[in-house]
Parts: C-alpha cells; structure tokens; sequence
C-alpha cells in the first residue's frame, strides 16, 4: 500500500517534490469488477475496476496498491459489513491515472 506525500522543496523550482511511499505491505485478495473502454485525448483508452479486500490497516481514498508492476488507485476503502475491525474492502481503478 502506497501514499502520495510531500517532500523538500526543489531548490531549482521551488516547487514541492512528491513521491509514492510504501506504508504497508500485506496480503490481499484481488478481483476484477467491470472494465470500459473510452476515447480519450483522440486516443483509445480502458480502465478496470477492481475489489481488493486486505486485513484492517489505515487506508484511504487517493492511496494506491502495488502488486509487483501493476499499480491500483484506491476510490473508496469499505470496512467488512460482518465484523468492520476485520477486513476492509477496497473499490480501486487501474488504467486511466497513476493505476
């Protein structure tokens, strides 16, 4: 699981430089939901949504999941409608941004 977070500032830009960082790493089911294709930028484009469901960690919308060369965008984060300190259950998109 990585976060998206702000580092030194550039000393050319000034800008702030970001980068992805791994917060945790655990074990995860990983199913496709839906897929579409669309046109974007004259270009044909695709993206699939995914149901990833890993134990109880601190995960949230804008974070991303790393499995081996595949990156996931994380859209929502749900916890376990049984036992909501057990499992939660993460709605992601892989394709069209930084998944």
């Amino acid at each position: 699981i990585q976060r998206l977070v702000s580092g030194a500032q550039d000393q050319e830009t000034g800008d702030l430089v970001t980068s992805w960082q791994t917060i945790a790493t655990v074990r995860a089911s990983i199913d496709a939901v839906s897929g579409r294709e669309l046109i974007t930028a004259q270009a044909m484009d695709s993206e699939v949504s995914y149901r990833i469901t890993v134990r109880m960690t601190d995960v949230v919308a804008k974070d991303r999941i790393k499995y081996g060369s595949d990156l996931y965008d994380v859209t929502a984060a749900l916890p376990d409608n049984i036992d909501s300190r057990r499992y939660l259950t993460l709605m992601c998109s892989k394709g069209l941004n930084n998944g």
